[in-house]
């Protein structure tokens, strides 16, 4: 049940008779079943029992074969465990009357709010068929008061990792301090230098759990705000590390060593995420996630509940000012896009690809219309030194976007340290504005109708963790967020192999300063790996959310795309989508899209005013004089008017001579 889909549509059987008890798991291997998951209704062939009371499947067309259709030479293998699905003892339900639906299931078991969302329960079963015969009584329900269910599930996920001076590692510490190539790191040191360490913050690392007893980690460890606090995985230690091992003179430090770090365990389940997502929002500032879905080149979506969590952090979370959440883009490389991946790519999260220690970006680095910055992950013959749960308690072969997220963390929780009044989208803004033009010579460099560079393999650049540090210790928050949302139908056919496809144009009358941009499509089409989908911007800006790839999933059906490439552009205009089938064979139907907008009003930027308050006065002089001396500052800097990246007395003479200037 998705909303509102039929009931009748509920449950079915192929290759094997309906019977009333499907209590034993034995016999029931080579069933194939179709229920309501979170991603839809899905036909899963039974494979066998598994721990847990689970059940082990696989997903299947409606007529029982591998949906793994490939159309394209990629140089990818045929891998049918990416298909692999276990349904949980487990059903998810959404109700405003739960005493009614209480009375159907109580054979099954009782309902149990979720805190994590209002109007959700879950329903515990007895094992996973059981979750199945209670998803079929639950179809007879009147959806009057049922607004929908489905069975839990687990699924194969990608932990996004290929396999102080004084420190006695600190000079294998190449992403803090690049001794080869000077420069191509972080900037750790220039952030300690200023007194930035992340004291007082908290990064929660939501992952398989780690060593909070390793003698670099248990400084920092916090069981106040952690979440399955007796889980351990060797990936965890190493994410846990790399964002907050504290600087003890033992092995190794973290970029934030003064950052508070709690484990918030994941495993999977789509439960499991919610909670940790959830869990104390008021505790832990900032959540690192160094996992996501498989890395192949299939677009998945948010189950509605992972939506609602990941919206209530960044409305709730920080007593208002919102939690931070940081995401790796994933390993794929080019045979997949980070926007495929619903976590990474949504406007909530920060996406963060990698780069190796010569500047330049990891083979296995994701591009994307939704990437926001890189961090040092390794790639290109240097791995990371790090924390390990194995051996002696230290690894040097950690890399991948697993690695760049926690140091990205990391760069953030210095940021809280210097300004904790940022909300989650001036920590974005931050970001985006501090970030390290790293790789200049490389030809996916543009510069958008905002006046900023960014770049597929890049986003908009590497993090400095100083000039990041510096820029928010003197930011001024931006206006609230505003969203402007507009709806076409369409209803045509898409011409099948054919580059030019259609184009669609919709005319934006509202003016704000754009941060983010969703496009949402109702799409039905036989193969959706054959469709290429770009937006262009009233800027001319083009955010390429698809490319020409092996997904055999059919239809895109409430599948949202997010682009940051038009971010600080104006948004009045006129927008265009083209949706192009650049293969035979496979024929779809365009039904409709929705545009959505988000960002403050938009205000022109007034020369000499340093808080943006549109008028130059004593505020703006004091800001100088605070600053007065700072060199190598970020573009943007509080105090630096004239821009050549210092404060000095010519800072201070532009400010005289427009003195009282009324912006307006």
């Amino acid at each position: 049940l998705r909303g509102a889909a039929p009931a009748l549509a509920l449950f079915v059987m192929a290759g094997a008779a309906v019977t009333p008890a499907l209590a034993d798991p034995f016999g029931m291997e080579g069933t194939v079943v179709t229920i309501p998951t979170s991603q839809g209704m899905e036909h899963l062939r039974i494979l066998t029992d598994a721990p847990e009371g689970k059940l082990r499947c696989l997903r299947v067309d409606e007529k029982g074969n591998p949906i793994d259709r490939r159309k394209f030479d990629d140089g990818g293998a045929f891998d049918a465990t990416r298909d692999i699905v276990h349904i949980e003892p487990m059903v998810i339900v959404e109700t405003h009357q739960p005493q009614k639906l209480q009375k159907l299931v109580g054979s099954f078991g009782t309902l149990v709010a979720l805190d994590a969302a209002p109007n959700y329960y879950t329903l515990k079963t007895e094992n996973a068929l059981k979750a199945i015969e209670a998803i079929q009584a639950i179809g007879t329900v009147n959806m009057r008061y049922l607004d929908q269910a489905y069975v839990s599930t687990s699924r194969s996920i990608t932990m996004r990792c290929e396999s102080t001076t004084d420190e006695p590692l600190f000079g294998g510490l190449w992403h803090l301090n690049n001794t080869l190539n000077a420069g191509a790191d972080i900037r750790a040191e220039g952030a300690w230098d200023l007194g930035f360490t992340g004291k007082g913050v908290t990064i929660g690392v939501v992952d398989g759990g780690f060593v909070e007893t390793h003698p670099d980690l248990f400084e920092n460890f916090s069981m106040e705000g952690s979440l399955g606090a007796s889980s351990v995985s060797v990936h965890g230690t190493g994410v846990a590390g790399l964002a907050a091992a504290s600087r003890n003179c033992v092995g190794t430090v973290g970029l934030a060593y003064q950052a508070t770090l709690t484990k918030l365990y994941y495993g999977g389940s789509e439960i499991e995420a919610a909670l940790a997502l959830f869990y104390a929002n008021q505790i832990n500032d900032i959540k690192c996630n160094s996992w996501g879905p498989l890395d192949n080149g299939r677009v998945t979506v948010l189950s509605d509940l992972e939506r609602i969590v990941i919206e209530e952090g960044v409305r709730t979370g920080r007593n208002g000012l919102g939690e931070i959440f940081v995401w790796a883009a994933g390993n794929g490389g080019s045979l997949d896009r980070m926007d495929y991946d619903p976590y990474a790519s949504a406007r909530e999260t920060i996406s963060v690809g990698w780069i190796g220690h010569e500047d330049v970006l990891a083979s296995g680095n994701e591009q994307g219309a939704a990437l926001m910055v890189v961090a040092p992950g390794g790639g290109n013959g240097a791995a990371l030194t790090t924390t390990s749960s194995y051996g002696d308690g230290y690894t040097s072969n950690f890399q991948g976007s697993s690695a760049s997220a926690p140091l990205a963390a990391g760069a953030v929780a210095l940021m809280l340290q210097a300004n904790p009044g940022l909300t989650w989208r001036d920590v974005q803004h931050v970001l985006v504005h501090s970030a390290r033009h790293n790789d200049p010579t490389n030809p996916s460099w543009e510069v958008n109708g905002g006046g900023l560079d960014l770049s597929y393999d890049y986003g908009f650049g590497a993090i400095d963790a100083r000039n990041a540090s510096l820029l928010a210790d003197c930011w001024t928050n931006v206006g609230p967020e505003q969203v402007v949302e507009y709806v076409e139908q369409v209803d045509e056919d898409i011409p099948d192999n054919d580059s030019l496809g259609l184009r669609r144009e919709l005319e934006v009358g509202e003016n704000l300063r754009v941060e983010h941009v969703e496009v949402e499509l109702d799409v039905h089409h036989g193969y959706r790996g054959d469709l290429v989908i770009t937006l262009q911007s009233p800027a001319g800006t083009i955010s390429k959310f698809t490319q020409l790839r092996n997904d055999p999933g059919t239809d895109y059906d409430r599948v949202t795309f997010t682009t940051v490439r038009n971010w600080d552009e104006p948004a009045r205009g006129l927008w265009r989508l083209r949706i192009a089938d650049r293969a035979p064979g496979d024929t779809g139907h365009f039904d409709s899209w929705t545009l959505r907008i988000f960002g403050p009003e938009y205000v022109e930027v007034c020369d000499f005013d340093a808080n943006r308050d549109r008028v130059i006065d004593f505020a703006d002089l004091n800001i100088v004089l605070d600053h007065f001396g700072y060199t190598d500052v970020p573009a943007g800097f509080c105090g630096d008017l004239d821009g050549d990246r210092n404060v000095d007395i010519s800072d201070l003479n532009a400010l005289l001579e427009a003195w009282s200037l009324d912006c307006d």
